[in-house]
């Protein structure tokens, strides 16, 4: 381990790495010296390319295409972790569905399908890490910043999840501290994605109204905080959420 690679001898899976907010992370741990498991379901092309450029910036990644909530996929890609990288040290639960939708107007379908990704894809992400990372592991399980922060509108089903993901990662601190297994929860406020580039001006306007630094985040902001929970210089925190909000 070198100043610059503190996580040189890791091996990260990183769920829904392809773009957005798990792109940054997988680069950022990739560049501290892990070697990542870019986890993706569909964006084939967007993982390839981020497997390469890790390459060329001297890291180690491979993709693996799993669909987080299917539990036979998720097996087979922490089968592959171990079968190309040799073990699993740190693992970031970043995978997510989200949807803005009044409650009034929501659907079972809605239901089974943003908590079947966020809640119970979740959890059986982390069942497998509980299984499989090394004594001394990092897990980190992305919510949002609506979790323990200002109400939103039209986030009830996706808001409600990602409490649901909170209180698993939460329990799961206490189940794995025995080994040193450390358990948090990064919650993301508005953040500079593709997604949040789409929403209507007002919308984008709101959000960064809620920060105190004004403004919304950008993915490297979450990528370097995530680094920092599974690096060791927070060797003594676990069972903590924190709020990567800008004061918002």
């Amino acid at each position: 381990m070198t100043q610059t690679q503190p996580l040189a001898g890791d091996v990260a899976i990183v769920t829904g790495a392809s773009r957005g907010i798990g792109r940054a992370i997988a680069k950022k741990l990739a560049a501290d010296g892990a070697s990542v498991v870019v986890n993706y379901r569909d964006a084939a092309d967007d993982a390839k390319s981020l497997v390469e450029q890790i390459a060329a910036d001297g890291g180690t990644a491979v993709a693996v295409q799993a669909d987080v909530g299917n539990v036979d996929e998720i097996v087979a890609m922490f089968d592959r972790a171990v079968e190309e990288l040799g073990h699993v040290s740190i693992v970031v639960a970043n995978a997510a569905r989200m949807l803005v939708k009044p409650v009034v107007d929501s659907t079972e379908d809605d239901w089974d399908a943003i908590y079947g990704l966020n809640a119970r894809g979740t959890f059986f992400v982390l069942r497998e890490a509980a299984r499989r990372i090394d004594d001394g592991g990092r897990v980190v399980v992305l919510s949002a910043g609506s979790v323990g922060g200002p109400p939103v509108p039209g986030a009830v089903l996706a808001g409600g999840s990602k409490a649901a993901a909170v209180e698993i990662a939460r329990n799961l601190a206490a189940e794995l501290a025995p080994r040193a297994v450390r358990v948090n929860v990064v919650a993301p406020g508005p953040t500079a994605t593709d997604n949040f580039n789409n929403l209507p001006p007002e919308r984008q306007a709101a959000a960064k109204s809620r920060s105190l630094l004004g403004g919304v985040a950008e993915p490297a902001d979450i990528g370097d905080t995530i680094a920092y929970l599974v690096g060791p210089e927070s060797r003594w925190i676990t069972g903590q959420v924190i709020r990567v909000t800008g004061g918002g």
